[in-house]
């Protein structure tokens, strides 16, 4: 799929970590849908994965309450992968906010709370201990 004019200006404004590009583009979503904010550059890239990649901090803050899930979780563990400890925890959050299993800890069902209780638990875990590897 080929990239809009306005997409290539926000994922490059985004891997370098140009806050006010990328505002402007995010801005623009609302009145112009051309704007994908999920759109991916040849490699597969996400802005949030470019954001990621920039370390720019509050460029990642900016597009994680605006992208999907799978760009979320896809940062997520490029994040740990680099070993971007302040980027992982700001992105798990929006990850345990954004995650399917939070939709069903919303039941109103004691066991389907208890046990997705414990499947987030597992998945912090797992996210601190590859952290720390």
């Amino acid at each position: 799929m080929k990239l809009t004019d306005e997409e290539r200006v926000y994922l490059n404004a985004a891997a370098l970590g140009d806050v006010p590009i990328v505002r402007q583009s995010l801005g623009e979503t609302t009145s112009n849908d051309t704007l994908n904010v999920n759109c991916v550059d040849y490699m597969g890239r996400s802005a949030l994965h470019l954001a990621v990649d920039s370390e720019s901090m509050e460029t990642v803050e900016l597009l994680l309450d605006r992208v999907n899930f799978e760009c979320i979780e896809e940062s997520l563990l490029h994040a740990i992968s680099k070993g971007a400890t302040k980027i992982v925890k700001v992105t798990s959050t929006s990850y345990f906010r954004a995650s399917p299993c939070n939709r069903i800890c919303s039941s109103n069902t004691l066991n389907t709370r208890k046990q997705c209780n414990m499947i987030i638990t597992d998945q912090r875990s797992h996210i601190i201990d590859s952290d720390l590897e």
